[in-house]
């Protein structure tokens, strides 16, 4: 097994995403390790999600060059062709500025590990997993509270008031949820939050 360290440098600490062999694009943040199997893999990143890439492609295709500009104008992307071998680590380093943006594409550099330095890989690798399960859970636990209170309460704002959005909550309040408009594209939200998870 080998992985992928990810680094960041700047005030950023998260955004970009990277493809391993054209399959799903990872979302990167600070301290994300990323296992890999060992030997040759073809791994590009871009700042820009598929979806926001494809936006940017169909408007070229439609004519819209200004919009397709101002879209590709802050996007950086990158690929490297890398051979992994067992206790390979592969820190990739992505670079912002003061105001996140991210400056040049990452900067990859491999580096052998121990069979001690591995383990400790590992064990990080371990906890990061059980930190990502202990969010998605904790997220689909409050999507459940959120949609019951916006079913039974959502004219008053409660669901608002439970997800921290005070100024929605008060808006909610006084106008009945948004004359019951808003508490109903609200039900639509959640119900799609939960069926993505």
């Amino acid at each position: 097994m080998a992985y992928i360290s990810v680094e960041f440098a700047g005030q950023k600490s998260f955004g970009g995403y990277l493809r391993i062999d054209n399959g799903a694009q990872i979302q990167l943040f600070d301290g994300l390790i990323i296992p890999v199997e060992t030997g040759t893999h073809y791994l590009s990143f871009s700042s820009q999600t598929a979806v926001q890439r494809n936006l940017t492609k169909a408007n070229v295709a439609l004519g819209n060059y200004r919009t397709a500009l101002w879209a590709e104008k802050d996007s950086v992307d990158g690929s490297v062709t890398q051979s992994f071998d067992e206790n390979d680590v592969l820190f990739l380093t992505v670079v912002s500025d003061d105001s996140g943006h991210i400056l040049d594409a990452p900067e990859f550099t491999m580096r052998e590990f121990s069979d001690e330095e591995m383990r400790e890989a590992d064990r990080l690798y371990a906890e990061q997993q059980n930190a990502i399960h202990e969010v998605v859970e904790d997220d689909k636990r409050s999507a459940v509270v959120e949609l019951v209170l916006c079913l039974f309460l959502g004219c008053f704002g409660v669901h608002k008031f439970y997800a921290k959005q005070i100024g929605m909550g008060i808006l909610y309040l006084l106008t009945m949820g948004l004359f019951g408009i808003g508490t109903l594209v609200d039900l639509v939200k959640i119900i799609m939050r939960m069926m993505r998870k």
